[in-house]
């Protein structure tokens, strides 16, 4: 399946978008884009999957066993409590995040969880050093299973072009969903995205192109 951007128009009274941008767009006059990272994981492993696992000449029946395990289990949830996680990426076109979307719980009906980020804008992907932070998040929400539930920012945050972003996150609660397949990069609407090295939790990122 291709990743799909979704648009909307935002259903919101006039404003500046935000100081940090220099040119000023109303919010009734201003599109919504949604990037779909990917969807969410099932129950199901495929069968060719299953049977490449088995058909392992070089592979022990035990290791078989525990890579048939891993794979079961880490395809169809995370646990993302008490360790920083990142989705990074860079745009060809610059662009104000107006949300993030996140999974909700996996097994549980509903959960609380206390959802950690900070969004940085990076000098370097391979170094801290330097970098400026653009937003910090600290709060309780409470999620359902097979639901996104969304944190939505005042003002849109503002992310130049060609100039990595990196969101450090952490949910403290039960295992979420996470997405099936994740891709390097995604095109829709003349804006490139390019993944790197990223969670597959935050299944949906919303902005606007400025």
């Amino acid at each position: 399946m291709n990743p799909v951007i979704e648009t909307k128009w935002m259903n919101e009274p006039s404003r500046n978008i935000c100081a940090r941008v220099s040119r000023k767009y109303t919010m009734a006059q201003t599109r919504v884009h949604t990037l779909f990272r990917g969807e969410q994981a099932q129950d199901n492993v495929s069968d060719e999957k299953l049977r490449s696992i088995l058909d392992d000449n070089l592979a022990s029946d035990q290791e078989k066993i525990m890579t048939l395990w891993r794979t079961i289990e880490t395809t169809r949830f995370g646990d993302f409590t008490g360790q920083a996680y990142s989705v990074s990426f860079r745009v060809t076109k610059p662009i104000g995040l107006t949300a993030l979307g996140f999974f909700g719980p996996y097994e549980k009906s509903s959960a609380v969880y206390r959802l950690k980020f900070k969004i940085y804008e990076m000098a370097s992907i391979t170094h801290k050093v330097n970098r400026k932070l653009l937003v910090s998040v600290d709060k309780r929400v409470e999620a359902y299973k097979n639901k996104i539930f969304y944190e939505n920012f005042d003002d849109p945050i503002y992310c130049p072009a060609k100039t990595w972003i990196r969101i450090e996150f952490m949910i403290n609660g039960p295992v979420t969903s996470v997405c099936r397949k994740i891709y390097c990069d995604y095109k829709k609407e003349g804006v490139i995205f390019d993944f790197y090295n990223s969670s597959k939790q935050i299944p949906e990122i919303k902005y606007v192109l400025l």
